[in-house]
């Protein structure tokens, strides 16, 4: 007789009477495995940032410093081509004079 095996004793015992404990795990279960909302993209939260705040959004901001800053030094730039144009013009015609001038004193000797 120690060959047969009894249903009960062989799977344990489970009492069903518990279910309302039950669903309150499921629900808080339900709540943490949920999935997340994606988080809006960058476009769409500064869109936001925007009508709430306005110019004064850390973005705009920045944007318009970026811009300012861009512009000066794109201006500093040019003031800086310029000088070398002014100044590469300058030798030109100094040297243009010390050739007309040995040009000239060549003719006085002929």
């Amino acid at each position: 007789m120690t060959d047969i095996q009894l249903p009960a004793l062989a799977t344990g015992y489970y009492s069903g009477g518990e279910s309302e404990d039950e669903d309150t795990k499921d629900s808080l279960v339900d709540e943490l495995t949920k999935p997340r909302k994606n988080r809006r993209g960058q476009r769409a939260r500064q869109k936001i940032w925007e009508k709430k705040y306005g110019s004064g959004a850390k973005h705009v901001v920045k944007q318009h410093e970026r811009a300012k800053s861009d512009r000066e030094r794109l201006r500093l730039e040019f003031e800086a081509r310029q000088e070398k144009r002014d100044r590469k013009q300058q030798e030109r015609e100094e040297r243009e004079k010390v050739r007309a001038e040995k040009m000239k004193k060549q003719q006085e000797r002929e």
